[in-house]
């Protein structure tokens, strides 16, 4: 999904979040909310969409909330997401008084209406979701996890109170079925309270698995930490990769930007990832070998100097690359200028080329002095607290 180039090149370096005004959205066990890195979250709308067929799909900053019919586990094949929540409630934030008690007696009010309604058809679906015994009749310990922010509204109320209220409705409205708790809880209710919006959620894990089912974005098939995964699946997405295309990471490293994309695109022709580091090769080619036992196809690795490639002219149809950060890279030692400059000979003509940096006036230098570059969309995202750029590049 790429906006028109005249927005997505702008002079400065922000990460935007477009918002457009949305409609309420109650959970009914059926509507999910994704966690996704900021910058990605347009990005993500359009893989629910394709992916799950979902509707109902709002764009929130750091979040997608979304209905599908899809089963939970298909949700959690989401290349974008970091991670899955069952939706409780989410709406435009309504106007609320000032004072603390009408505040107070007001946010009751709310949750009376809208997020009550739904604490047992909620109740259930989590229980199915993390695979607790559904007619199981202990109660599961909780807490909730409150967060207020942008919001002047002349009430001091804090976001433990927030918490407080929604945590006392809940433990009321479950009949046993949910313990309120300060320690050793297995639910940990999310309640964020902005200027914005105020969202209701419950993640689709257990503390106790937070780090194994609550992770979407750690993948099995890449045991040698490489790029965070949901940013290699990004720039693959942004390349719009077709069957049959040849793609190459001429700085490949441990090769995740290569299994992100054949993950998105099992029938290209080839995946071939090269990098000057004998160690970066080696992690490589321990993630590819895992990937090959989960089914995905083979990388073709090459020791080899991305300024040097062994490769014919026009052999390529894609470039990715994750570029070293820093200017000293970029300016000082060349490299940005010397690499587009050998990549530019390997792609085909109207061949693409997306990449990844923090320098972005450097990256922009290199490009504006090679004339057989076109500039199609710069993507903004957070790696970190780093602003990155994913440069959208057309050979003519």
């Amino acid at each position: 999904m790429l906006l028109p180039a005249s927005r997505l090149w702008p002079t400065e370096s922000p990460c935007p979040t477009l918002v457009s005004p949305f409609l309420p959205l109650h959970g009914d066990g059926s509507h999910y909310v994704i966690h996704v890195g900021i910058g990605l979250e347009h990005l993500a709308a359009s893989e629910v969409t394709e992916a799950l067929g979902a509707t109902h799909v709002t764009v929130l900053q750091g979040r997608v909330a979304f209905r599908t019919d899809c089963t939970l586990a298909d949700v959690r094949l989401l290349c974008s997401a970091e991670s899955v929540s069952l939706l409780c409630w989410l709406s435009p934030m309504p106007s609320m008084p000032a004072g603390d008690e009408a505040f107070s007696d007001a946010f009751r009010d709310l949750l009376a209406s809208h997020v009550i309604p739904q604490a047992a058809t909620l109740e259930k679906a989590w229980r199915i979701a993390v695979g607790f015994d559904v007619a199981e009749a202990s109660s599961v310990p909780f807490r909730v996890t409150a967060r207020r922010g942008g919001v002047n509204d002349g009430s001091c109320v804090s976001r433990q109170d927030l918490g407080r209220m929604l945590a006392e409705a809940w433990h009321d409205a479950s009949t046993g079925g949910f313990c309120a708790t300060a320690r050793g809880y297995e639910l940990d209710i999310l309640l964020q309270w902005s200027s914005a919006q105020i969202l209701i959620e419950l993640p689709a894990h257990t503390e106790s698995r937070r780090l194994t089912t609550g992770r979407l974005s750690a993948r099995s098939y890449c045991p040698v930490p490489a790029l965070h995964a949901p940013i290699g699946w990004a720039l693959a997405a942004l390349a719009e990769l077709r069957q049959g295309c040849r793609v190459l990471d001429p700085m490949c490293g441990r090769a995740g930007i290569l299994l992100e994309a054949a993950r998105l695109q099992p029938r290209a022709s080839a995946y071939v990832g090269c990098d000057k580091s004998s160690d970066q090769l080696q992690g490589a080619a321990a993630n590819a070998h895992a990937a090959a036992r989960q089914g995905m196809r083979p990388l073709l690795l090459l020791h080899a100097n991305a300024t040097q490639l062994p490769f014919h002219d026009g052999s390529v149809d894609v470039v990715l690359s994750d570029l070293p950060f820093g200017r000293k890279h970029g300016r000082k030692l060349g490299l940005y200028s010397a690499a587009l400059r050998e990549w530019r000979r390997v792609l085909r003509q109207g061949g693409c080329a997306v990449l990844l940096t923090t320098c972005k006036a450097e990256l922009e230098e290199a490009v504006s002095a090679d004339p057989a570059w076109v500039k199609v969309g710069r993507h903004h995202m957070l790696i970190g607290s780093l602003t990155a750029c994913a440069h959208v590049l057309r050979r003519r």
